[in-house]
C-alpha cells in the first residue's frame, strides 16, 4: 500500500506506528494538535514542554481507542403490542367502510337486553338467538341510501 502523502507529519513515529487504516484520521489530529502546540510555543506560554507532551499523550489514547474492538451492540427490546391504538386517517373511503360495516340501529336493539325480562327465542322453543329489546318495537325506518339520495338531487337540478 502507498502512502496518502509525504511530508513531515507523516514521518514522525506517532503516524508510523499507527495501522495503515487509521493514518489518515491520526495525521488530521496530529495536524490539528502541532498546530495548537505551535501557537502554544509562539507566545513563549510552556518553555518546559508540557502541553506538547499533553498533546501526544492525547493523540496516542485516541489512536489506542479506534483500535480497540466495538462493544457488542445490546438487543433492543421490542415495543410493547397494542400500547397505543393506531391513528387512522379519515375520509371518504374510510367513513364508507365504517358505514358498510358498522352496527346498524337495529342490530343495536338486538343486542340490548331488557332488564328482569325472561328472553325469547326466535323460534320459541327456548333456545337460539333473541329478538333483545327489538322485539315488541319492531320500527324500522327504512332509510334512503346516500348515494341515491345524490342521484335524486341530481336528478332534481336537472329537470328543474
Amino acid at each position: 500500500m502507498s502512502q496518502f502523502r509525504v511530508g513531515y507529519l507523516e514521518k514522525t513515529e506517532v503516524i508510523q506506528t499507527t495501522p495503515p487504516g487509521l493514518k489518515k484520521r491520526a495525521c488530521r489530529v496530529l495536524a490539528a494538535k502541532s498546530t495548537l502546540a505551535a501557537r502554544v510555543d509562539l507566545e513563549r506560554g510552556d518553555p518546559s514542554g508540557h502541553t506538547g507532551r499533553r498533546y501526544l499523550e492525547e493523540i496516542c489514547n485516541k489512536i489506542e481507542k479506534w483500535q480497540a474492538p466495538h462493544p457488542a451492540k445490546q438487543p433492543k427490546p421490542l415495543p410493547v403490542p397494542n400500547s397505543e391504538p393506531k391513528k387512522k386517517r379519515g375520509g371518504r373511503r374510510l367513513r364508507k367502510m365504517k358505514e358498510r360495516y358498522g352496527m346498524t340501529d337495529m342490530r343495536k336493539l338486538v343486542n340490548r337486553m331488557a332488564f328482569g325480562v325472561p328472553e325469547e327465542s326466535s323460534l320459541g322453543d327456548g333456545v337460539g338467538v333473541g329478538y333483545g329489546m327489538l322485539f315488541g318495537k319492531l320500527r324500522v325506518s327504512v332509510a334512503r341510501n346516500k348515494l341515491a339520495a345524490k342521484v335524486d338531487k341530481k336528478f332534481k337540478r336537472h329537470v328543474a
